[in-house]
């Protein structure tokens, strides 16, 4: 079904390497451009190379607000190696990026502060992914902070890759939401992050769903300000219960399908294998990975399963040959990619 952000015009700066989709550029712009009020700033966790920070400012532009608020743009600015599969930039891991951030954002900058900072993350050295991903290589680097007399109308989260970050994210930016306020959660429907939804479970009193985009963003609105007390009660890394998770996740995945999004649910139900793991259940995770892999439909795009099955190769070094269903769902995605190729040659 067609949405106002689908329905929405922007020319997205192609010279900008960026990680979202083109969903995702068109939302964001829509959002500067026509949701975003003035009353408050809007906050980006974990810009990047400036994709996502251009559609916001972009948008912002375009809006009839007059407001001396700001975009506040948040990151480590600390290349890892796996950003080389997105951009041909000629760093190594742990050299900084903002200078190229910078540029890129320049023609905007009138609209934007630029903090390097970071959020705190719990150990998983026995995990890769999590390893190249959060950012324990520039721990000399400040934590976010934020004057909670500064609101916050829109905050985006691309940069809370733990549950530890996500949980230090809120404690310091809930102060400066208030109700009406937006929380773009960027990794919500992402396999690997199972925190993003968890936590906004535990939130649930507080927020409700107004935007859910095909990709992997998913919108909440706060019904009634976060106190910093609600924040405080969210329970550490160490005495989350892998259960707890479970039934959170079970009301995340029951949100989306209320909202029509069975694709979603599925993606939910994965996130529990990487929960499992992190809580040292690699039997039970497997299992939840096994179910949910004979349960995707046969016809429909698997790219979070395919991410969850590398991860799994590479962090157990177990030998997960694909179902005859996923071999069939391979060969016809290959099929339609080639026929989707060759009619847009021949439309050149």
């Amino acid at each position: 079904m067609a949405t106002a952000w689908h329905r929405h015009r922007f020319d997205y700066p192609q010279r900008i390497p960026t990680m979202i989709s083109k969903e995702e550029c068109r939302y964001l712009h829509w959002l500067g451009a026509n949701v975003w009020t003035g009353r408050g700033h809007i906050v980006e966790m974990g810009p990047w190379l400036g994709g996502s920070t251009v559609c916001l400012a972009a948008g912002m532009k375009a809006s009839a607000c007059e407001s001396h608020h700001k975009l506040h743009t948040f990151d480590s600015f600390i290349w890892a190696d796996f950003m080389s599969r997105f951009s041909p930039l000629p760093l190594g891991a742990g050299e900084s990026f903002e200078p190229s951030f910078r540029e890129n954002i320049e023609p905007w900058s009138d609209r934007i502060e630029v903090h390097r900072a970071r959020l705190p993350d719990e150990a998983m050295e026995h995990d890769h992914l999590a390893a190249v991903t959060r950012t324990g290589v520039e721990s000399s680097l400040p934590v976010v902070t934020w004057d909670r007399n500064d609101p916050v109308e829109i905050l985006f989260v691309d940069g809370a890759k733990s549950w530890t970050g996500m949980r230090k994210l809120l404690r310091t930016f809930c102060g400066s939401l208030d109700t009406g306020s937006l929380l773009v959660l960027q990794d919500y429907k992402y396999w690997g992050a199972y925190w993003v939804a968890v936590t906004i479970e535990f939130l649930s009193d507080h927020v409700e769903l107004v935007h859910n985009l095909e990709s992997s963003t998913v919108t909440f609105r706060l019904t009634r300000p976060i106190g910093e007390d609600v924040v405080d009660r969210l329970p550490e890394w160490d005495q989350l219960e892998a259960q707890d998770c479970v039934g959170l996740l079970d009301r995340a995945a029951a949100r989306l399908h209320a909202d029509g999004d069975p694709d979603g649910e599925l993606v939910l139900e994965l996130c529990k294998a990487r929960m499992w793991a992190h809580k040292h259940e690699p039997e039970a995770a497997l299992r939840q990975f096994q179910r949910v892999e004979e349960m995707w439909p046969l016809l429909r795009p698997d790219g979070n399963l395919r991410m969850a099955r590398r991860w799994f190769r590479g962090e157990t070094n177990m030998a997960l040959r694909p179902t005859r269903k996923s071999q069939v769902r391979n060969a016809w995605l290959t099929i339609k990619k080639i026929v989707g190729d060759g009619e847009r040659q021949q439309n050149r």
